[in-house]
Order: structure tokens, then C-alpha cells, then sequence
């Protein structure tokens, strides 16, 4: 009887745990200046169409995750006291890929800008793969599936 109820309810978690994971995709990357990696550096993103914020403090490598990513595109802004603010538009997130963006901050006022325009095609340096998926049908496709239920649970 044990054996049966744990076979149902894996049959019941799995496509939860299977939903989660495939809609949402994550931005992984380094802050670093001139002399190596910059720790503790201000990584925040923001979605372009909803402007939703979530913000990150790099680790001691200068590293970040910022993982639970609506697709859609991005503004992502770094700032470090004593560097110029590093700005990437249009940055491409797709459900189920994780993104790799490198930052380079320069020495200046952290009022001056570095904007750099991802654009729409992005190339995703972690698989090197050219992503060009339309946002509205993936979207919607996403969306819908996620909201159904498994008849069974």
C-alpha cells in the first residue's frame, strides 16, 4: 500500500516540478573592472514589458545568478562605487535556457553609462546557440500549459 501511494503521488508531483522548471529561464554572469572580479557590485534586472525589479549583490568572485526568470526581454544595470554604471538593453530571456552576460565595468563616476543594445537575436554564450524564439507564442503557449491541471491529482 506504501508502494502504491508513493508511485501516485511522484505521478502527481512530477509534472508540477516539471512546470516549474520550463517556465522561467535565468541570467548567470561576472562583474569585474580592470584590476579582476568586483565583489559586491549592484546587479539589478528589470522586465521591459511588466518593469518588475530584482536585484542581486555579486559574491566574492564577482559572480551572480539571478535565477526564476519570466521570458521576455531585460534591462540589466550593474553599478560598483568608483566604477561607471554598465547598462545592456533588450537583453532575450527564454523559458528553460540560462543566459550568460559578462560585465566589464570602467573606471569613472558611477553617474556616467556604458549602455550596451542586446537587441532581439541574441547569441547565448553559455550554449552558443542563435535564439530567435517569438516572445507572444512562446508566451502564450507557456502560460496556457502551466495553468492546466493533471486530471488524476
Amino acid at each position: 500500500m506504501k508502494i502504491l501511494a508513493l508511485i501516485v503521488l511522484t505521478l502527481c508531483l512530477f509534472p508540477v516540478a516539471l512546470a516549474q522548471t520550463s517556465n522561467s529561464g535565468s541570467l548567470v554572469g561576472t562583474v569585474a573592472g580592470p584590476d579582476g572580479a568586483i565583489p559586491g557590485a549592484t546587479v539589478t534586472i528589470t522586465d521591459n514589458l511588466t518593469k518588475k525589479e530584482r536585484t542581486v549583490l555579486a559574491n566574492a568572485e564577482g559572480g551572480f545568478t539571478i535565477s526564476q526568470l519570466e521570458f521576455g526581454t531585460y534591462t540589466l544595470k550593474v553599478t560598483a562605487q568608483g566604477f561607471k554604471t554598465y547598462v545592456a538593453t533588450d537583453l532575450k530571456i527564454d523559458a528553460g535556457r540560462e543566459y550568460s552576460q559578462n560585465v566589464a565595468l570602467e573606471i569613472g563616476a558611477i553617474t556616467e553609462n556604458v549602455t550596451v543594445i542586446a537587441g532581439a537575436d541574441v547569441i547565448n554564450s553559455t550554449s552558443g546557440e542563435l535564439n530567435t524564439t517569438k516572445g507572444f507564442a512562446s508566451k502564450w503557449s507557456q502560460s496556457s500549459w502551466s495553468s492546466q491541471s493533471t486530471p488524476w491529482c
